[in-house]
């Protein structure tokens, strides 16, 4: 047996037999040579380029592994080289999981050829990815980032695949901002939604689900609004737009719309603050369907108030709530109201899709159109030793801005945040190739997939309806769901039943706090009924409903030091856990009772 014949008989991965097939028929790197380090055992060069130390590939491994830390979940190596890296990443943790990202499948097979690396081809704990998409190679460890994600790239193989690695970081990279932004988030409005989603129990009662309006514009154009800087070019254009397209409205675009003589046919609200509901102050009653998510905050359904859609909710109180009735029906969550708009227009079968208003970006060095809520909030903490351009100028660069391609060949600043919704936008695109979609604004950051169109080329399409005016009515969905006095009771019971779950889980976390204590009071005492505590609470469905507020403490857990002895810290985790599991309780059944007696009085 060959060394390639033994190496690919170890092979282990899920996709073992798609590897060996490939590899088998590939042709070996020519380029990619095997020689003798100082050391005696094998080392290569890669296009010229030494892919492990001349002298000691072996340890050179070892420390690169060291710099990558410990207790992290997933090593991702990036470049296969003779395998010294994976050895060394298996050796250094016991538990962890590898992904490695080979970009050459010649070099993968040359190696292959060379070297016995059964050790590490034959571990179930690594997954190879050989020639894979760079998105592909990121999403693999988009679920582990929680754990922490360590990555090490061969200098070679990057000095060599250059615009691979390249793509391979931003894909990364992309996946980290995502993550922070959503820990952030969910740490700053985990309880705002609950309480929401508790106060809207009467509105998802008469509401419809999304999904009764999927296709219904199918291959009519549309255009979706947001609040940037060039919705002021385009506001003049608005009301001859909504005689040719299908208006669809974030809600900050609202306002500016209706007084410029035109009313959407959607407005997409899904924000969960206070304030940003401010934005609708103002605004006259109107026909435009609102497409809204449980856990918006409840001012805005007494604002607006026409026909009433939900998608389905990203959190576990919501997806409880919602499995009494029909599914909702989902849209993209990029972070942005923006981008549920825009999936919203593809879950209406519109094309082509136009975006203005979406900047991603502050063209000009403005950050909203002309005459919004914040921008007027802005001038009222003026004075003339803080005029407003200096408030402007702070707010601008306290984001940390900097340039990056504009939509018309030019340049516009934005900041990591607002990069990630670009990057949302075009991994969109990747995946789902056929959607047309073009960009109305020039001054934008430039979203690849979305060319520039002029809107006079909008201009030029026949007109298929007569303008809509801001009291036109809406011609709603027909339901052909129960009554919303029915879903109403079946709200009440899923509450009903969603809070004895609650009261049981909050019992036996009581007495896990109870068990913890007495196991420090008695240091020989077994910590046996501790591990049937833990299964009790796994047995509970209530489990994940309360754990959506106990990010904090399990972070904290995990970054905590372990200088404690092993009981005492294990003591410690798990008083934390249950004394949070009853503080989120708590939080929701106060919430939910609240919420019972609002749907106990219905318009």
């Amino acid at each position: 047996m060959t060394i390639l014949e033994k190496n690919l008989a170890a092979l282990c991965d899920g996709r073992a037999a798609a590897i060996r097939t490939a590899v088998l028929a590939a042709t070996p790197c020519g380029r990619f040579c095997v020689v003798e380090s100082r050391t005696g055992e094998p080392t290569a060069t890669y296009h010229g380029v030494y892919l492990h130390s001349r002298h000691d590939p072996r340890r050179e491994a070892e420390r690169a592994c060291a710099a990558m830390g410990r207790g992290v979940g997933v090593r991702v190596i990036v470049g296969f080289g003779l395998g010294y890296h994976v050895e060394a990443a298996l050796a250094s943790d016991p538990d962890g999981d590898i992904v490695v990202v080979e970009p050459s499948l010649s070099a993968f097979r040359s190696a292959l050829e060379k070297r016995d690396c059964t050790q590490c081809l034959g571990s179930p704990r690594v997954a190879y990815l050989i020639e894979a998409d760079p998105e592909s190679a990121a999403s693999m460890v988009s679920d582990r980032l929680a754990e922490g994600v360590a990555v090490h790239r061969n200098t070679a193989v990057r000095s060599i695949h250059s615009t691979y690695c390249d793509e391979l970081d931003r894909n990364f990279e992309a996946l980290r901002s995502r993550h922070d932004i959503n820990r952030n988030t969910l740490k700053r409005f985990g309880r705002t939604w609950v309480r929401n989603l508790s106060q809207n129990l009467r509105v998802i009662a008469e509401s419809k689900p999304v999904e009764k309006l999927a296709m219904k514009h199918a291959g009519v154009p549309a255009v979706v609004f947001g609040a940037g800087p060039s919705l002021d070019d385009a506001l003049p254009h608005a009301r001859a737009l909504s005689r040719r397209t299908i208006i669809v409205s974030v809600d900050t675009a609202l306002k500016p719309l209706v007084h410029a003589g035109v009313v959407p046919d959607y407005v997409v609200i899904v924000d969960p603050q206070y304030w940003n509901t401010r934005h609708l102050d103002g605004v006259p009653e109107t026909s435009a369907s609102v497409i809204s998510e449980s856990s918006t905050h409840p001012r805005v359904f007494r604002m607006v108030t026409g026909e009433t859609y939900f998608c389905s909710s990203l959190f576990p109180l919501g997806r409880t709530l919602e499995s009494a009735l029909e599914p909702f029906g989902k849209l993209g969550a990029g972070g942005s109201v923006a981008t549920t708009a825009w999936d919203f227009a593809v879950l209406l079968g519109c094309t082509p899709i136009h975006i203005v208003g979406i900047d991603l970006g502050f063209p000009s060095r403005r950050t909203h159109f002309s005459g919004g809520f914040f921008e007027e909030r802005m001038y009222t903490f003026c004075d003339r030793f803080q005029p407003a351009e200096q408030l402007f100028h702070r707010y601008l660069h306290d984001a940390g801005p900097y340039p990056v391609p504009a939509t018309d060949g030019g340049e516009v600043l934005t900041d990591k945040r607002m990069i990630v919704y670009k990057w949302w936008f075009e991994n969109q695109l990747k995946m789902h190739p056929d959607r047309v979609c073009y960009n109305l604004s020039p001054g934008g950051v430039r979203i690849d997939g979305f060319p520039y169109r002029r809107i006079d080329e909008l201009l030029a399409l026949r007109p298929f309806r007569a303008a809509r005016d801001p009291c036109d009515a809406g011609k709603p969905v027909e339901s052909t769901r129960a009554s919303a006095h029915e879903r109403r009771a079946a709200i009440r019971s899923a509450v009903g039943s969603l809070i004895e779950q609650l009261h049981e889980l909050a019992t036996v976390a009581r007495r896990g706090v109870d068990e913890v204590a007495r196991l420090r009071e008695d240091p020989a005492a077994s910590p046996a009924n501790l591990d049937r505590i833990d299964e009790e609470i796994r047995a509970l469905e209530s489990r994940e409903i309360a754990g959506f507020l106990m990010h904090d403490v399990v972070e904290s857990i995990m970054n905590s030091s372990k200088a404690e002895p092993e009981r005492a810290s294990v003591l410690s985790s798990s008083h934390a856990i249950y004394a949070g599991i009853l503080i989120s309780v708590t939080y929701h059944l106060d919430a939910l009772s609240f919420g019972l007696e609002l749907l106990k009085n219905p318009r």
